[in-house]
């Protein structure tokens, strides 16, 4: 339960989301280069700013042994202590940056969607919705906190018709 409050099934996700983005900047680097180099090299900054700002995700098993085998209350307290560091750094500036350049990539992609009408036009509008909520990190509070959570419908709908777009062109380019 530790893995999953920590985030691993959002990290997984940004892995995937990753291969998204390139499968992205091929289809659309040969009308707009520019734009696109642009958005999957913040892309890729944004999700390694994440996985980076993710350290406490396994480290945090390591720290729940050693205060389960720590014989002191000092033992104890000091490891305390490094969880609570650890938690403070997983919501901190790398996290926050990495959320706001995630914006920024969904906001260029979906322009440069939008100008090539290779995607459906859906695509890019849920893009551009979802980037522009992403401009407001979870972290600067509790009005953060709700946009995040709003976003997380125009994302999931995103995830929906990019898959389904990417099984529809495979099939037309298998056939």
């Amino acid at each position: 339960m530790g893995l999953i409050n920590l985030d691993l099934l959002l990290t997984i996700d940004y892995v995937l989301v990753l291969f998204i983005y390139f499968v992205i900047f091929i289809v659309l680097s040969r009308k707009e280069k520019s734009l696109s180099l642009i958005a999957i090299v913040l892309g890729c900054l944004s999700i390694t700013l994440y996985i980076v700002s993710r350290e406490a995700t396994f480290s945090m098993i390591t720290l729940s042994n050693e205060y389960y085998c720590a014989i002191t209350e000092v033992e104890q307290a000091a490891t305390l202590a490094a969880g609570k560091t650890l938690l403070a750094l997983y919501n901190g500036s790398s996290f926050s940056i990495s959320y706001v350049l995630g914006g920024f990539t969904m906001l260029l992609f979906s322009i440069v969607m939008l100008k090539n009408r290779i995607f459906e036009k859906s695509i890019p509008l849920t893009g551009l919705i979802m980037g522009v909520l992403m401009f407001v990190p979870p972290t600067v509070g509790e009005i953060g906190i709700w946009i995040s959570m709003v976003s997380l419908v125009p994302s999931l709908i995103w995830m929906i018709l990019m898959s389904r777009w990417l099984f529809r062109t495979a099939r037309t380019l298998t056939r």
